[in-house]
């Protein structure tokens, strides 16, 4: 009897070691396809394939790489509005127009301090290949923008425009707006 129940007890001790073992390995796999997940996410990143990082990170539930998702917006907007910079800077305005057509619909939220500058490219670009109706558009709303460094230069620019598209009434316009201004 005694035999038997030292058999019982070697035997539970070892079906216990082997639920264990068998656990511990379920959780290590798990991680170790975890981490393979996050790792394709990190080269999605590098290789900056940025929409489809979003939706792979939404896909796989990868809570731990929302972080990415922030930085890559970020990287994003600056590849885009350096490549519309060198766009505007090289005379390609309709590609400027574009491209920064494409910032402002996808700007995230931690650059809308930005949406000056962008608005003002834009408008630039606009004057320079004589979209005078979209510059117009533009330039209206930059210059009521009271707490922007581009909002003068915004005012003179769409003086320019009005005189160019000999729209004297909105001209009158904004030279009272001008003067009450400065009283």
């Amino acid at each position: 009897m005694k035999r038997h129940l030292a058999n019982l007890i070697i035997l539970t001790v070892f079906a216990i070691l082997f639920l264990v073992t068998y656990w511990m390995y379920s959780v290590e796999k798990n991680n170790l396809q975890k981490a393979k997940l996050s790792i394709r996410g990190y080269e999605l990143y590098a290789q900056e394939r940025y929409g489809e990082l979003s939706e792979y990170i939404e896909k796989n539930r990868l809570s731990e790489l929302k972080y990415l998702l922030i930085k890559s917006q970020e990287r994003s907007f600056q590849n885009d509005f350096s490549e519309a910079t060198s766009a505007f800077n090289l005379g390609n305005y309709a590609t400027t127009v574009d491209i920064i057509r494409k910032i402002l619909q996808n700007m995230p939220p931690q650059k809308q301090d930005r949406y000056d500058d962008c608005l003002y490219l834009l408008s630039l670009s606009l004057v320079r290949s004589e979209r005078w109706e979209e510059a117009k558009i533009e330039l209206e709303e930059l210059a009521e923008m009271q707490d922007s460094e581009f909002q003068k230069r915004a005012i003179e620019l769409l003086k320019e425009v009005y005189e160019k598209t000999g729209d004297e009434e909105k001209l009158q316009e904004l030279s009272k707006r001008l003067e009450g201004n400065k009283q």
